[in-house]
C-alpha cells in the first residue's frame, strides 16, 4: 500500500462555494472565496464579475489539493497574499522564511526568499492599512488622549506630504508617578522603527520604586538630530515642571547640544557602559603592533576602570586612579583628558545617581516595545498605553505584597 498523504489545511477551503444562491457580502469577499476554494482543488475558473450570486456551480474534480497547490507564485499570488493575511494577524512577528515554511509545510506552496519578504510587506500593508492613513491620524488621537485622560501630554508637529514630523507622548498616570514616587533621573535613548513609518523612537525613562523600568515619555521623530532632540527634551522639561532632573545619555553630540540648551550641562550624565568601551577601544589602539593582547590584562585594566567609575568619595578616586596609572600612564591619562570623568565618576559627578550610571534601563524600555516598533503609529500608540496600562496595575499588585516602604529589589542591595 502507498504511503497516504497527509491532508493540507487547503482542503478546509472545499466548503468556502457552497451552491447556487449563494450570496457574498461585497466583490472582495467573493473573489477571496474564489481563490481559495481554487487552491482547494486543481481546477476551477474564475471570471471577474460584478454579480454575487451563484447561479451555476460544477463541483466534479479529478486532482487532489497537494497536486494543484504545488504551484508557482505567479500563479498562485492572489491566493498566497490571502493566506498570508491570514497568517499574521495570528503572529504579527512572523518572518519571511518562516512564512516560507509554513505555506510550504500546509499548503504546498513554494516561494522563496524574495517573493516571501515582498508579499509580507504587502500583507502586513493590508492589515495596517496605508502609512498615509496613519500619519492623518495623529492629531485626532492626541486630542483624544487628552480628552480622556487632561494630564497627558499628547503633542503633535507638522505635516509634510502626508507625514507629520514629530508626535510626543507622555501619559498622566506616568508623569504624576514620576514627580512623586521616582528618583528624578531620567535615561534617555532611541531606537529605529521598522513598520511602515521608518522613523525614530526616542525616549525617557526611570526606575520606580522598586528600582524597575518606569516609562515616562516617547516622541516619535525623522532621526537624532539636535532639533529633535531639543524638541523632545523641551516637552519632557513641561511636564517635569521646576523639578530639578538629571539626564543620562551615551555620548552623542546632538543630545549634547540639546541638554546643554535645555536643561543646561551641569546635570547631564555620560552613560557608563559606553565610556568603558571607548576605554576598551583605546587599551586596544596602545597595545597595537605589541604582539597579540593578553585578555587577562584587559580585564584588569577594565576592573580599575570600574573601581574609578564607582568610588563614592574622593580619596577611594585618587587610590584607584593611583592603581591604572601604576598599571598603564597612557590609560590614566586618557581618563584624566579624553574620559569627561566629572560625567561619569559617582565622586566626580556633584547630583546624585545611587549608582545607576548606565542607560541600561532605556535599552530596556527598547526592547520592551520590540513587537509595537513594528507597527503603523496609530497601531504603536494604542498598544504601547495598553501594555503601560497593564504593567502599572501589575506593579500595584505586587506592590501590596510588600513587608515594608522599600521595594524588594532595592532593599536586595542595601
Amino acid at each position: 500500500m502507498p504511503t497516504p498523504i497527509p491532508e493540507m489545511n487547503s482542503t478546509k477551503w472545499k466548503g468556502l462555494v457552497i451552491g447556487e444562491g449563494q450570496i457574498f457580502p461585497n466583490a472582495v469577499a467573493l473573489r477571496q472565496a474564489l481563490y481559495r476554494y481554487m487552491g482547494a482543488y486543481s481546477m476551477g475558473q474564475r471570471q471577474d464579475s460584478e454579480l454575487l450570486i451563484i447561479r451555476t456551480l460544477r463541483s466534479e474534480h479529478v486532482h487532489y489539493a497537494q497536486d494543484s497547490l504545488v504551484v508557482s507564485h505567479s500563479r498562485g499570488s492572489n491566493l498566497t497574499s490571502s493566506i498570508m493575511i491570514d497568517s499574521l494577524r495570528c503572529n504579527i512577528d512572523k518572518n519571511a522564511n518562516e512564512i516560507r515554511r509554513d505555506l510550504y509545510r500546509e499548503y504546498g506552496v513554494r516561494l522563496n526568499y524574495s517573493q516571501a519578504y515582498k508579499g509580507r510587506e504587502r500583507a502586513l500593508r493590508e492589515i495596517h492599512g496605508r502609512a498615509q492613513d496613519s500619519y492623518m491620524a495623529i492629531p485626532w488621537i492626541c486630542e483624544r488622549l487628552i480628552e480622556t485622560d487632561p494630564n497627558t501630554s499628547a503633542r503633535w508637529e507638522g505635516l509634510d506630504s502626508n507625514r507629520f514630523q514629530r508626535v510626543f507622548i507622555a501619559y498622566g498616570c506616568s508623569i504624576n508617578g514620576f514627580l512623586e514616587g521616582c528618583r528624578h533621573i531620567l535615561y534617555i535613548d532611541g531606537c529605529h522603527l521598522s513598520g511602515p513609518y521608518k522613523g525614530t523612537l526616542i525616549s525617557a525613562n526611570a526606575y520606580d520604586a522598586d528600582n524597575e523600568l518606569f516609562p515616562l515619555a516617547y516622541a516619535i521623530v525623522s532621526g537624532e538630530t539636535y532639533d529633535d532632540w531639543a524638541w523632545f527634551l523641551q516637552n519632557v522639561k513641561d511636564i517635569t515642571r521646576s523639578v530639578e532632573t538629571t539626564i543620562v545619555s551615551y555620548q552623542n553630540n546632538a543630545i549634547i547640544g540639546a541638554v546643554r540648551t535645555i536643561f543646561g550641562g551641569k546635570r547631564h550624565a555620560f552613560c557608563y557602559r559606553h565610556v568603558k568601551e571607548n576605554f576598551s577601544a583605546h587599551y586596544l589602539k596602545i597595545n597595537r603592533g605589541r604582539g597579540r593582547v593578553s585578555g587577562t590584562s584587559k580585564d584588569v585594566a577594565l576592573k580599575m576602570l570600574d573601581g574609578i567609575a564607582y568610588a563614592r568619595i574622593e580619596d577611594e578616586y585618587v587610590a584607584a586612579m593611583g592603581k591604572l596609572r601604576s598599571f598603564c600612564p597612557q590609560l590614566a591619562d586618557w581618563v584624566d583628558t579624553q574620559g569627561d570623568v566629572d560625567r561619569w565618576a559617582l565622586s566626580k559627578f556633584p547630583f546624585k545617581q545611587w549608582d545607576d550610571i548606565t542607560t541600561n534601563v532605556a535599552e530596556s524600555f527598547n526592547a520592551w516595545i520590540l513587537k509595537e516598533r513594528k507597527h503603523n503609529v496609530s497601531v504603536l500608540i494604542h498598544e504601547h498605553m495598553e501594555k503601560l496600562a497593564k504593567k502599572m496595575v501589575a506593579n500595584k499588585m505586587a506592590m501590596e505584597n510588600w513587608t515594608n516602604g522599600v521595594g524588594p529589589n532595592i532593599e536586595s542591595k542595601l
